[in-house]
Formats: C-alpha cells, sequence, structure tokens
C-alpha cells in the first residue's frame, strides 16, 4: 500500500509526543515572560495576546479529538515558531556584541589595577 504521512500508528504518536513537547515548552516560555515581565505589561503586546491564544488552542486540541485536526492553529504554530527563530537571532546578536567587549573590559580593569 502507499505511504501516507501520519495514517501509520507509531508515526502519529512520534508526531502527538512533539507535539506535547513543544506546547509545553512554550506554556513554559509563557508562564516565565508573564512572572518577569508581569502580567499587565504581558498582556499590552498583540502578540503575547496570540501566543497566549496558541498554546490555549494547543492544549485543548491535546485532549480533545473534535479539535485535533485544526489547520489554521498549525498554521498559527508556524508562525509562532516562526517569531521564535527571529528571537533567538536577536539573542545570538546580542551575545556577540557581550563576547566581543569582555575583552575591553578585562583589559581597563587590568589598566585600573
Amino acid at each position: 500500500p502507499p505511504y501516507t504521512p501520519c495514517t501509520h500508528g507509531i508515526i502519529q504518536a512520534l508526531f502527538d509526543l512533539a507535539d506535547l513537547v513543544f506546547t509545553s515548552i512554550f506554556t513554559f516560555e509563557i508562564v516565565i515572560n508573564m512572572i518577569v515581565i508581569g502580567a499587565r505589561t504581558f498582556f499590552k503586546s498583540c502578540f503575547n495576546w496570540m501566543d497566549s491564544a496558541i498554546i490555549a488552542l494547543s492544549w485543548a486540541a491535546a485532549f480533545s479529538s473534535s479539535l485535533q485536526n485544526v489547520s489554521v492553529l498549525r498554521l498559527f504554530r508556524v508562525a509562532r515558531i516562526i517569531r521564535l527563530a527571529r528571537r533567538l537571532t536577536s539573542l545570538k546578536t546580542l551575545a556577540v556584541s557581550v563576547r566581543g567587549a569582555v575583552l575591553p573590559v578585562l583589559n581597563t580593569f587590568g589598566v585600573i589595577l
């Protein structure tokens, strides 16, 4: 028989597990973000509202058989991953900047001492 993605039990189970792992990671990220900046500030951003809605729908889909095939939800998940990739790029830029500043700062401390 022809192979069709996600029709075999083991493949579907792996995708379901990956979905739960990523949903858990994103939930953890939202909770930490909310704790760090505060709920009031957190919900001032439209992106945070979108992220929260996606996570809520992801958890609802995980526990409801009627919501599991919502293709719009998958589209928003992809948008969220793209947004996360942009954040990682900015974090990389920040790390490179900090790494470049360490040696001059150490030299300055060496001169002062």
